[in-house]
């Protein structure tokens, strides 16, 4: 790409921009075109963040219990449970129910039992 002295100068940039900047003087074909493709972009946009929320939504819950299950666990050197996993992509807020960490013997009474953790990852 070469850039000449002339495309800087006054006489050789503004009718270039100007020509960009009044997008009301092209033809309807081009606007036509033009929103078409910016509302293409919008559409894929919406779609991707809304499958992304989805996925999240359905993937979180049951991924996140076995693997802190399992390495809490492992962590501790005893079992921990979890009940339930409620995950909200959209606003960010994760709660765990039924949170328990056995006790050295398994028909002790649970070290700790939690009824409900919440966390909310707010802007």
């Amino acid at each position: 790409m070469t850039l000449s002295l002339f495309a800087l100068t006054r006489q050789g940039f503004m009718p270039r921009l100007a020509a960009a900047a009044a997008p009301w003087t092209w033809p309807p074909e081009r606007r036509r075109r033009v929103a078409r493709q910016w509302l293409r972009g919008l559409g894929i946009a919406l779609a991707t963040l809304l499958t992304t929320w989805l996925v999240l939504w359905l993937a979180v819950p049951p991924l996140l219990k076995a693997q802190a299950q399992q390495r809490l666990s492992a962590l501790l050197g005893r079992t921990v449970t979890i009940g339930h996993v409620q995950f909200a992509p959209w606003s960010m807020q994760l709660t765990l129910r039924d949170v328990a960490i056995a006790g050295p013997d398994a028909a002790a009474k649970p070290l700790l039992q939690v009824q409900r953790v919440f966390a909310d990852a707010d802007w």
